[in-house]
């Protein structure tokens, strides 16, 4: 029997990239079949995802998987305020990931001579 192979990932970073992709932890829960108080557990450190469902958590949040595993969470800049859905400052993953995407390129562009 193979034995169960979990990811020593940093809970806090697990919760900031959930966070910082806009989602909440029943959508979460919802795509891996799994319940809130799981997700929740593995942010708090009590417990670790095993590979596969990080695996799914990295594609999900639109992170690479390497980021998982700094100390502590990345700085990034502020998402602006995305005034067409009913939370103001909410925003949709999608729209977060763009402007994440955005603000890369912009970076990249500067570093040009």
């Amino acid at each position: 029997m193979v034995a169960r192979m979990e990811a020593l990932v940093t809970p806090s970073v697990l919760q900031w990239a959930r966070e910082s992709a806009g989602l909440d932890l029943a959508d979460v829960a919802k795509r891996l079949k799994a319940t809130p108080d799981r997700i929740r557990s593995w942010e708090k450190g009590v417990s670790r995802p095993t590979w596969g469902q990080f695996s799914t958590l990295a594609q999900m949040y639109r992170r690479p998987t390497a980021i998982f595993y700094l100390d502590e969470p990345p700085s990034e800049p502020d998402t602006p305020p995305d005034y067409r859905t009913a939370k103001p400052g909410q925003g949709s993953s999608e729209v977060k990931f763009e402007w994440r995407r955005m603000h890369h390129v912009r970076g990249i562009a500067l570093d040009l001579p």
